[in-house]
């Protein structure tokens, strides 16, 4: 008997380091490491899914009320849980950025934040280009917020005019490959043989969402139908709004949900009791309709990620800057030529780019030798004319750099693979003026940088600027 006490007490003291770091831990924290999600992994474990994929979701996201029984995170909370099911079913990184976005109509209920549409895109932009400097290069935007439908379609746009990136509009993407009619929302009714009713924001289409994705966070019990007040004119739009008349939506949603000092009373709290705008009883919604809302769109995002794939393959080695290279740039490129003399490993090699200003001048855009890239000076010259950009020293920056970033492009590169810029300026009256263009491109993390005053530039310019750039691993 004492020996088997003697073996009791042996095993209780072994054991209590170990009961004394469980109840060390966090008590609010019960949340599963999720694959695939940026803010839970390591980044070995990022630098291992570059190897597998060069896609990323950001959903673009707002933090705002949501009548009395959502949170007024559900718009994030929303997208953040559908890009992460997607990025179960095919490799793609999820990187929420910014929980906040344009809600400057629901300001009048507290706990709603929002920011200016300018700030918003400034951000999201600021982060892609770091991704991109780690070797991300398709973006698939994900708005989980009807109020951030233009600033979504801008970033789209912009990361695709002005980087070496390519991005979608993820819901846009995804319609295509949509099945199964509507969802818990209104359009879906007429479908189903009910006669629809007015349901939008925080009506019975979130409300399903929420209790399929965040159930914990739904407060059903709360949820009450709201008095809607519109302005005459909207109010009687709403029967051909629901008809699906697309002329109809368009003008109607250009009014209406309006921040207040607009003066349209269109204001969430200028319409409704509750801050929801509908007429259904939010507690109609189900867990089984959130689900098959949320199932049908992430079937149709995986389908669409796998013909994107198919479309264009991911980029290997040597043409990305996701993984580094060992060797020179290809003999040819689809934005340039390029020349070579020497063996392969010290080769001296011509950049020559498509989109170049012709100036007749005895001098190569680019020199690459050695993983190293080096770029001539460049002027604000437009590259159809070879003539000066109007503008000054802002327009004339801006054409350098693009001139600059083309000469990359034509080796495989971009600007966050460069590693020195030499800037020569006129006037260091025209100092802020050029670097408030220059973080356009280099937002972050800028390469190291002179700046020359000089005493004048051919054709009168303003700027010239000269970048050095190397690839990642090259020799």
């Amino acid at each position: 008997m004492n020996r088997l006490l003697r073996i009791v007490l042996v095993l209780s003291f072994a054991l209590l380091p170990a009961l004394a770091v469980a109840q060390a831990t966090n008590p609010l924290w019960h949340e599963a490491k999720i694959k695939n999600y940026l803010p839970h992994m390591t980044s070995p474990e990022v630098k291992d899914l570059l190897t597998r994929t060069d896609m990323v979701i950001i959903p673009i996201a707002s933090i705002e009320q949501h009548a009395h029984h959502l949170p007024i995170g559900t718009d994030f909370i929303n997208g953040v849980e559908r890009a992460k099911l997607v990025a179960q079913r095919t490799d793609v990184l999820v990187a929420p950025i910014l929980l906040p976005g344009s809600s400057p109509y629901h300001m009048e209920f507290a706990g709603t934040i929002t920011l200016p549409a300018e700030t918003i895109q400034r951000v999201y932009f600021e982060a892609c280009q770091s991704l991109l400097a780690h070797g991300f290069r398709r973006f698939l935007l994900l708005n989980s917020h009807g109020g951030n439908a233009a600033i979504t379609r801008y970033l789209v746009d912009r990361i695709n005019q002005e980087t070496a990136g390519i991005a979608v509009d993820l819901g846009e993407a995804a319609s295509p490959f949509m099945a199964g009619g509507g969802s818990a929302r209104e359009p879906g009714a007429a479908r189903a043989g009910r006669t629809p009713v007015f349901d939008r924001h925080g009506g019975v289409g979130e409300t399903a969402d929420g209790l399929y994705l965040f159930p914990s966070l739904v407060d059903l019990p709360k949820a009450q139908i709201a008095t809607l007040t519109m302005p005459e004119h909207l109010e009687k739009m709403v029967p051909d709004v629901l008809a699906g008349d697309r002329t109809a939506t368009l003008v109607f949603l250009a009014e209406g949900l309006k921040a207040k000092q607009t003066g349209k009373g269109t204001s969430a709290a200028e319409m409704s009791t509750t801050g929801q705008w509908g007429l259904r009883d939010p507690r109609e919604a189900t867990a089984e309709q959130g689900r098959r809302s949320t199932e049908r769109f992430v079937d149709a995002a995986v389908q669409f990620i796998a013909r994107w794939k198919e479309l264009r393959p991911m980029a290997r080695a040597g043409t990305s800057a996701a993984a580094p290279a060992t060797s020179a740039p290809a003999a040819s490129s689809s934005s340039g030529t390029v020349q070579s003399a020497g063996d392969a490993r010290g080769a001296r090699q011509v950049i020559r780019p498509e989109k170049f200003p012709a100036t007749g001048l005895p001098y190569s855009p680019g020199i690459f030798v050695d993983g190293t890239l080096y770029v001539s000076g460049q002027l604000g010259r437009d590259p159809a004319t070879a003539k000066l950009v109007p503008g000054g020293i802002e327009a004339e920056t801006r054409q350098a750099i693009t001139n600059v970033r083309e000469v990359l492009r034509a080796a495989g590169m971009d600007l966050a693979d460069v590693v020195s810029v030499t800037a020569f300026i006129t006037s260091f009256d025209d100092f802020p003026a050029f670097n408030k263009v220059y973080r356009e491109f280099f937002a972050t993390d800028p390469p190291a940088r002179a700046t020359v005053q000089v005493a004048g530039l051919n054709l009168g310019a303003t700027i010239e600027i000269q970048m050095i750039a190397a690839r990642p691993g090259a020799r």
